[in-house]
């Protein structure tokens, strides 16, 4: 939050949206729409559908030196390999996920607990997910040695997933790849259907510039993250500021000048009206942040 002058402007960015839409998104809120929605989906015809690959990649929560992170990108061909196998196909052949597992069952990621002796744990695996079918596909071979632990021994464990991801398609067919920050390796391939992102509609009312902030020249950006339901609306129960890990809440004159554009912003959100996320052209629900910025210009 920083000063500056003279005449008033609020807005709206674009939305950046949670990635992926998905049924469990729209799952947290237990209303007779989302519980159509569900039905809905339930019923989706084959034409909706794409088969799009799965990629598997290790994904660090925690800092680590960058041998045991390469170490544990190699890692990563283990329980691939051994997931194919699994599966019953031939080597340098991408599997199909059906019937076992669908598109439900790939947006969630292995966890994982690494320990110095060499053996590794995991942890909240769901039956007939991608995620469970590589936890069994790890336990199949001895993981000791397979870990760089020569600059973190110091450490008595270190957590760290591998995370799934797959290409979404909009109602035209486009497909969009995901981007990965680590090496990725393609799992298998799932039926998806077609997928739309909420966006919010032209012509909403952005937040009041708060007067005292204007009036002492308080700038701000406020987060704020909230379902958006299948009828376009927030719920305004799940309606919460989005502050970033590790930086220290403002105190004293700054903290009220906060809670005041984050005030304004919660008051605006209920006014606006979206277009809602749709899985194969079924209205769902779906977690979005929405950045609300405030500037007095020069």
């Amino acid at each position: 939050m920083r000063c500056k002058a003279r005449s008033v402007h609020t807005s709206v960015l674009a939305l950046l949206v949670a990635w992926p839409l998905s049924v469990p998104a729209q799952a947290t809120i237990a209303t007779g729409s989302a519980r159509a929605a569900s039905s809905c989906i339930e019923r989706l015809p084959p034409s909706v559908f794409t088969r799009v690959a799965v990629y598997a990649f290790v994904d660090l929560s925690e800092p680590v030196s960058s041998r045991f992170a390469a170490s544990a990108d190699n890692l990563l061909q283990e329980p691939v390999f051994a997931a194919h196998s699994l599966l019953g196909v031939a080597p340098a052949t991408l599997p199909e996920g059906e019937p076992s597992i669908t598109w439900h069952g790939v947006d969630s990621s292995l966890h994982l607990t690494a320990f110095p002796d060499g053996h590794i744990v995991s942890r909240d695996t769901t039956v007939g997910t991608a995620a469970a079918l590589l936890a069994r596909a790890l336990s199949k071979d001895s993981t000791v040695g397979l870990l760089d632990w020569s600059a973190d021994s110091a450490r008595d464990s270190l957590r760290f997933d591998i995370a799934l991801r797959r290409p979404t398609l909009d109602s035209a067919g486009h497909v969009s790849t995901p981007t990965f920050r680590r090496t990725a390796i393609p799992l298998l391939s799932v039926q998806a259907p077609w997928e739309r992102q909420v966006s919010q509609k032209p012509g909403g009312t952005p937040p009041h510039y708060p007067e005292g902030a204007r009036r002492t020249w308080y700038e701000a950006t406020i987060v704020l993250k909230f379902i958006v339901d299948s009828t376009g609306r927030a719920v305004v129960s799940t309606i919460t500021d989005v502050w970033l890990e590790g930086t220290p809440r403002l105190q004293g004159e700054k903290l009220r000048m906060y809670e005041s554009f984050l005030e304004s912003t919660k008051r605006a959100i209920p006014a606006l009206e979206f277009t809602p996320a749709a899985i194969g052209g079924c209205p769902v629900n779906q977690l979005v942040r929405v950045p609300f910025m405030f500037h007095l210009r020069r």
